[in-house]
């Protein structure tokens, strides 16, 4: 368009109405201009550039279920979603409470596995979650950094956190599948239940402490790691044993609030924060 005898684009048109009216007069860079006399009209739609994706309708499509081809062929018509290194398009098998995702067909075989542990992580905790989880298989731990732009091998990610990342059929080979999974589904629970305030070290130490079979992973005696050193080597540790430790000692607090105060009431600091004179209680003990 043209103004006062300069072209400008509709987006730098668009960003300088915001800028000086107000966001809302021109919400979207698909409009027309009529002038009458000294008036302009816009005539426009949409929100946004006008181009591709909306957000506000993708939202609003996506609250009416999770269906991504739905979405896709609505904003995109004719592409397909597809694995972006071997162009292989994603599976998904349904489970109870959770959605399979993989590139191979023969995964749908630990779904009954998958099943278990994932009713065995509601029943340990008390926690149920309103919408499923997406569980997605990555052929391997280089697929999954490539996919997602993460090392997958931080420092101080200890070592049994890796096999989430591998393929299932490996992880079930070496019979890490319950563990593994168990302890993922916990922490999805765990992390939408939790309140802004909620502490690292009670979030890793309800994980760890209802993941456990048979009380290995928790310190039989008083631990000599405080709960703010918890949470320091938790955020920032450098070593796999340091990590391990932690998880260790914040299993062990957990699961004494647990036994002192009931799972109820631990849940309920969950969605809040612990209190200053329970967590000193618990440091003296």
């Amino acid at each position: 368009m043209l103004l006062e005898r300069t072209e400008i684009s509709a987006e730098d048109f668009q960003l300088a109405v915001g800028e000086s009216l107000g966001w809302s007069r021109i919400p979207s860079t698909w409009f027309e201009v009529s002038r009458q006399g000294d008036t302009f009209s816009f005539h426009g739609r949409g929100w946004g550039h006008g181009v591709g994706l909306c957000q506000k309708g993708a939202a609003a499509m996506a609250a009416q279920g999770p269906h991504h081809a739905r979405n896709l062929a609505q904003y995109f018509p004719g592409a397909e979603a597809a694995d972006e290194s071997t162009g292989r398009a994603w599976q998904s098998f349904a489970g109870d409470g959770f959605v399979l995702e993989s590139l191979d067909a023969g995964d749908a075989a630990f779904l009954p596995d998958l099943n278990r542990v994932r009713a065995e992580a509601t029943e340990r905790s008390g926690l149920h979650a309103a919408a499923p989880f997406t569980v997605r298989a990555f052929a391997s731990t280089p697929a999954f950094r490539q996919a997602t732009v993460r090392a997958g091998l931080d420092r101080g990610l200890h070592r049994r956190e890796l096999d989430r990342y591998a393929a299932l059929a490996h992880v079930g080979r070496r019979q890490l599948l319950a563990g593994t999974m168990r302890h993922e589904f916990l922490h999805a629970l765990v992390e939408r239940e939790a309140g802004p305030r909620a502490p690292l070290w009670l979030r890793e130490g309800l994980v760890e402490a209802w993941g456990e079979t048979g009380g290995a992973r928790t310190p039989s005696a008083r631990p000599t790691l405080t709960i703010d050193g918890i949470n320091a080597a938790l955020a920032h540790s450098t070593s796999d044993d340091e990590s391990e430790a932690a998880h260790r000692t914040a299993a062990w607090y957990a699961a004494q609030l647990l036994t002192r105060y009931g799972r109820a009431q631990v849940l309920d600091w969950l969605r809040s924060d612990v209190p200053a004179s329970v967590v000193a209680a618990l440091g003296k003990r």
